[in-house]
């Protein structure tokens, strides 16, 4: 189970950087966005859909990214809980045995 627990550590970390990249991502678009209103429409800023409001957009962006919630992690810490249980399961029955001798 430790294994499995710091395989998930490991996978939550690795799915913790693809948020990163989903917002270099947004940005990219951003971009592309710029030099195609710029190309197609003679830099007419009504023309834009994604960065209209560009502060706006990239806070929503922040606010979105810091929602998503790693399922591994999750897994990770339901992994921790269980493996504190069964280790208090061992001390008491272990504290059990001690009493009994006595």
């Amino acid at each position: 189970m430790q294994k499995d627990r710091m395989m998930l550590n490991n996978a939550a970390q690795q799915y913790a950087k693809s948020f990163e990249h989903y917002g270099t991502v947004y940005k990219q678009f951003m971009n592309y966005e710029d030099t195609a209103v710029e190309f197609f429409s003679d830099n007419n800023p009504d023309k834009r859909v994604i960065t209209r409001n560009p502060e706006e957009f990239t806070q929503k962006i922040k606010d979105t990214l810091a929602c998503y919630k790693s399922p591994f992690a999750e897994a990770s810490l339901w992994i921790k809980g269980e493996m504190l249980d069964i280790q208090g399961m061992i001390d008491a029955l272990k504290g059990r045995e001690v009493v009994i001798k006595k």
